[in-house]
């Protein structure tokens, strides 16, 4: 099980620029370009939602999410 302490927060301010853009930048491998594979685990207890994002096409990382639930 990864630690939270692998995990980044979310926050939007870190996107600027058009619809398209935002959404390459949040959908897309930083390497290559191709979709990523989200894989999300939910924890309503603590209102925290984990992402895990990876790409099959070039091996890219692991991109490791946090996001708050209201």
């Amino acid at each position: 099980m990864d630690s939270l302490k692998d995990y980044e927060f979310e926050y939007f301010e870190k996107y600027h620029g058009g619809e398209k853009e935002v959404r390459k930048k949040m959908e897309n491998c930083p390497d290559c370009g191709e979709k990523l594979y989200k894989f999300h685990q939910s924890n309503f207890k603590e209102l925290f939602m984990k992402e895990t994002s990876r790409c099959n096409s070039c091996g890219y990382g692991q991109k490791k999410i946090l996001h708050k639930l209201n």
